[in-house]
């Protein structure tokens, strides 16, 4: 039996670990097309394709004030520049591909001191 789910055992983007919450529940998006069926005035099937990114979703980071990191993630937000991460699962298996902050903006919980990562960019791949 092999695992299917749990944990996110490492976190890195941009050259900087990140300590990732226990609960953490992250979606990973492999690029490719995304698919809409629709029909032609006749009935006819029509099949329309839009590009879809790589990326992640939902990542709950820690995040340090002593490191600055709310301020690094913005930084690299508003860069507007791609930077490399990787992603290690439970089960051992990484992805790691590129990607930019995606969103209105990045910000971080005075409760649990967290914030929730999207990342976007052209591949994930696992390696």
């Amino acid at each position: 039996m092999s695992i299917k789910g749990g944990d996110i055992r490492q976190f890195t983007y941009a050259g900087r670990e990140f300590d990732v919450s226990a609960d953490a529940d992250v979606t990973l998006f492999l690029s490719g097309l995304d698919l809409t069926n629709t029909a032609a005035g006749n009935g006819n099937p029509v099949t329309l394709g839009k590009r879809r990114l790589a990326g992640l979703d939902g990542l709950a980071i820690v995040l340090d004030d002593a490191r600055k990191d709310l301020e690094f993630l913005v930084n690299l937000q508003t860069a507007g520049v791609a930077k490399p991460y990787s992603i290690t699962l439970v089960s051992g298996v990484t992805y790691a591909g590129t990607g930019l902050p995606d969103g209105d903006g990045f910000g971080k919980s005075s409760a649990n001191g967290v914030g929730t990562l999207a990342l976007r960019g052209k591949t994930l791949e696992q390696i």
